[in-house]
């Protein structure tokens, strides 16, 4: 194999390849650029047909030696997570829903269940040692923080949303475009101009969705009062807690747990 010449700007790693016999990852142009033929595994004195049979069993070779590789991964992780739940490992990363059931302390009466809401959910989440004294306390602030955030992304993702917008409406047909450009008072605007000027009409609209959508938005998503640990804890010092939450909100309060380095889930008491 050919020297690979010194590039002065490294491409990313997808455009790269690696040679396995040094280890090395090149551009696709300097690997193409530097290639030779491998004549002592492959010799040209061989037929076409030779060689693609060889190539072929070497690259079947590989595949099966892989396929190997990821059955005795699966096995070894399996038996991880087996020993994991056997000698009762960390909750933010097991199954605790037996343990709800075989708590003594947890009672069906404690979930939302018991009463049939349809407005409320349980939402159950593995609160660390040191954030149990303040969790009841941060929470609120906790979905203050995380709806502010969400919209700052969704500010910032306006402007693409409305480039797609205009891109889908366009795509409809001419129909519907002339539709749309007569409703916006666009028509008789230069050509040149149309399509930003559609853009900012589009963005305006949205605009005034998203506003009215955040108005809409109920302040207080978590019931005051509804925070309830369960008595179910781990050698690390987590601790379960329940809350209960508006049901359209619930997935919302597990991704702002989630933020804050908490494991949380919904949850059905159903030990029938």
């Amino acid at each position: 194999m050919a020297a690979f010449p010194s590039s002065t700007r490294t491409p990313p790693l997808a455009k790269r390849v690696r040679i396995v016999s040094s280890n090395l990852l090149v551009s696709y142009g300097d690997y193409i650029k530097a290639f030779t033929w491998n004549g002592a595994k492959f010799s040209t004195k061989r037929s076409l047909l030779e060689l693609t049979s060889i190539i072929q069993k070497k690259m079947k070779d590989h595949d099966d030696m892989l396929k190997r590789h990821q059955e005795e991964q699966n096995v070894i992780k399996n038996k991880l997570a087996g020993f994991i739940k056997k000698e009762g490992g960390s909750l933010a990363v097991r199954d605790f829903t037996d343990d709800i059931y075989a708590s003594r302390d947890a009672v069906k009466e404690w979930f939302v269940e018991s009463v049939g809401s349809e407005l409320f959910s349980n939402v159950c989440v593995v609160v660390p040692k040191l954030k149990q004294a303040t969790f009841t306390e941060d929470a609120h602030q906790m979905m203050a923080d995380y709806f502010d955030a969400t919209d700052a992304i969704e500010d910032k993702r306006l402007p693409d949303m409305a480039r797609m917008r205009l891109a889908e409406l366009k795509d409809k047909g001419s129909e519907e475009w002339d539709k749309f450009l007569t409703a916006a008072e666009l028509a008789d605007l230069p050509e040149e101009e149309v399509d930003e000027k559609a853009k900012e009409f589009i963005a305006k609209g949205m605009r005034a969705e998203i506003v009215e959508k955040r108005k809409r938005r109920v302040k207080v998503v978590i019931c005051p009062g509804a925070f309830k640990p369960l008595g179910i804890d781990d050698k690390e010092g987590n601790s379960v807690f329940r809350l209960v939450v508006i049901k359209q909100y619930a997935d919302d309060v597990i991704k702002a747990c989630r933020r804050k380095g908490m494991s949380a889930r919904m949850f059905i008491y159903d030990k029938e």
